[in-house]
């Protein structure tokens, strides 16, 4: 059994004191700009990166680059977001707690679409390096590769992360079913590097979840 690497857990500390000081800054302010949480996220994204590639040996941007293998990881991501959308929906019209097309707050102008769109790319990579990689292989080393202990306790830390910033069950149930799913998908697609496919399946399923649909 490989042994936890020397500085691991102090980098994962250094990670949560991120989250802390954004969840912080965000609990007492309104109205951020969404440059605020690009840059958080690719803060985010860049430690959980070099952390993976120090610690474990692994670079997540590893990707063959050829037209019908990034075709192939882009159309498994947004199959699969979309399959996950309909999973949801259903639940949720049982319930009849399902929105479709839901209003907004106020006109969407191109340059809001534009930051929003980057805004959701960012967060998509830097959730899946963060969640589905280094706090994963993290764990896996902590309990001895028990992987559904792993798992659980992944989705658990990613959906309390969700309750924190937003403050809803709902929400809270959708995040810790996600983060499951999408640590099943990685090893079931590892030998392709399933961060793109993980990261684009985040990406398709938020945009829905922003325009086509709420619950």
């Amino acid at each position: 059994m490989r042994a936890l690497p020397e500085r691991c857990l102090l980098n994962n500390v250094v990670i949560v004191s991120v989250y802390l000081c954004f969840y912080v800054l965000s609990k007492h302010s309104i109205h951020l700009p969404y440059i605020y949480y690009i840059i958080f996220n690719i803060i985010i994204l860049i430690l959980s990166a070099t952390y993976m590639r120090r610690d474990f040996g692994a670079d997540i941007f590893k990707l063959r680059f050829t037209a019908v293998n990034i075709t192939k990881q882009f159309s498994i991501g947004l199959s699969l977001a979309f399959l996950l959308s309909l999973f949801f929906i259903l639940i949720a019209s049982i319930f009849e707690d399902v929105s479709l097309f839901p209003p907004f707050s106020g006109l969407l102008d191109s340059s809001d679409i534009i930051f929003l769109v980057l805004l959701e790319i960012v967060v998509a990579l830097a959730e899946e390096a963060l969640f589905n990689y280094y706090l994963y292989d993290t764990l896996m080393l902590l309990l001895s590769r028990r992987y559904v202990l792993g798992s659980l306790v992944v989705a658990f830390v990613f959906s309390f992360s969700h309750w924190v910033l937003h403050g809803s069950i709902k929400q809270v149930l959708v995040a810790f079913v996600f983060r499951l799913f999408a640590l099943l998908i990685r090893e079931r697609f590892h030998e392709d590097n399933a961060f793109y496919i993980c990261s684009s399946m985040h990406f398709f399923y938020n945009l829905m979840a922003y325009f086509l649909f709420s619950i």
